[in-house]
């Protein structure tokens, strides 16, 4: 594991941290097909391109 300390200041990070609370995450295996969709567990932000876009922001 990589880590990176002090990559953003403690108000960029709060800034983050706000913006993924407040994200609506659903169940990815609604869009799996077949087996994987039996292993697959992760959750994933409805409008993925529009949120890493505001995080970027």
């Amino acid at each position: 594991m990589l880590s990176l300390q002090q990559l953003l200041t403690p108000a960029e990070l709060a800034n983050t941290n706000a913006k993924l609370d407040a994200a609506t995450w659903v169940d990815r295996r609604e869009t799996a097909h077949g087996t994987t969709r039996q292993i697959k567990n992760n959750r994933q932000h409805r409008e993925p391109l529009f949120r890493t876009r505001q995080l970027a922001n």
